[in-house]
């Protein structure tokens, strides 16, 4: 019976051990690897999240529903990567949408990036405006209207050469785009990058001559110039 008693005695004595090894690994575990550092880079970007939405446990956190929280939230970041630095930082590499253009609403304006995504944005004098009525639009979503297409690869391909100041519907299909000394007329169902080539040739012959003309229609097969008078 001394030996039945001295090997029930072990086996709780081993058990109670383990028991209490794993508490301790535990607690260890989630003391060891709680985030207490949260790196963003750039430091410029302000990026925020819920931490009681989320494990504050380094080796717990999804980062894969961060990503997702921050797709819904951050339309204006384009890529977004999370680092886990043990054991209790975590970094987050933060890339910013380049805004192309302008886009000139009823609450204020929006801005619009060569991917034709929509995302909020401060109020900037250097982009290019667009304004024509937008139809629906959901942030961080990619535009459909046809007319924005168009403004919109014209202003990628001359975005490096020429400053475009405004783009405006005129009508129904006439998109008229204001420079710092002449405009151009294009059809709003145009190729913009097509119709872009034919101005830089243009206006490459008319630098040459040392001027340039006040308007250029190249909503017809052939372009029709107005000259400064």
């Amino acid at each position: 019976m001394n030996r039945l008693f001295r090997h029930f005695i072990i086996q709780i004595s081993v058990r109670l051990f383990f028991v209490v090894v794993g508490v301790v690994l535990l607690y260890s575990l989630f003391t060891l690897f709680e985030i207490k550092t949260i790196v963003v880079d750039p430091p410029t970007v302000d990026f925020r999240f819920d931490r009681k939405k989320f494990s504050n446990n380094l080796l717990l956190l999804r980062t894969d529903l961060l990503q997702a929280m921050t797709q819904q939230s951050y339309p204006n970041i384009l890529r977004i990567h999370f680092q886990k630095k043990f054991p209790s930082t975590l970094k987050i590499v933060v890339e910013m949408r380049t805004p192309m253009a302008q886009i000139i609403t009823q609450g204020g304006g929006v801005q619009i990036d060569e991917n034709l995504v929509i995302f909020e944005g401060k109020l900037d004098d250097s982009l290019p405006h667009i304004d024509m009525p937008l139809q629906q639009f959901e942030l961080g979503k990619i535009v459909k209207d046809a007319k924005i297409i168009t403004a919109l690869a014209f202003i990628a391909e001359l975005r490096h050469d020429e400053a475009i100041k405004l783009v405006r519907l005129s009508d129904e299909n006439t998109l008229v785009v204001t420079f710092s000394d002449f405009e151009v007329l294009i059809r709003a169902s145009d190729d913009g990058s097509q119709k872009a080539h034919t101005l830089q040739t243009i206006l490459k012959g008319f630098r040459m001559k040392g001027s340039v003309p006040a308007r250029i229609d190249l909503r017809f097969d052939k372009p029709i110039i107005v000259s400064n008078n």
